[in-house]
């Protein structure tokens, strides 16, 4: 797959990329694109601002703060969300240690 960068524009004055012209520029699916952005993600700062993906530049960024929050937010219910399989899988490990 080609560079992803290459297609990211840079700063928040630019016009972000929607994720299907991504899929278009690269010649991939829409699922190896998001895996690719996952992956930009480690790298550099790339936000999505519901129009499209760039990468912040700028620490003042609105958009940025925004992102961090959402993010976090989603984080915080993906965890809430795990409890009780945890809970079920712990009490699960349980039994299979008895059963032993």
């Amino acid at each position: 797959m080609s560079d992803i960068y290459a297609y990211l524009p840079i700063g928040s004055d630019s016009k972000p990329i929607t994720r299907e012209e991504l899929c278009q520029l690269l010649g991939a699916s829409d699922r190896e694109v998001r895996k690719e952005i996952c992956k930009a993600k480690r790298e550099v700062p790339v936000i999505n601002v519901g129009s499209g993906y760039y990468i912040a530049d700028d620490p003042e960024d609105p958009n940025l703060k925004a992102y961090i929050m959402q993010e976090t937010h989603r984080i915080r219910e993906i965890s809430k969300g795990l409890k009780k399989h945890k809970w079920l899988y712990k009490i699960n490990k349980k039994q299979e240690i008895l059963k032993i």
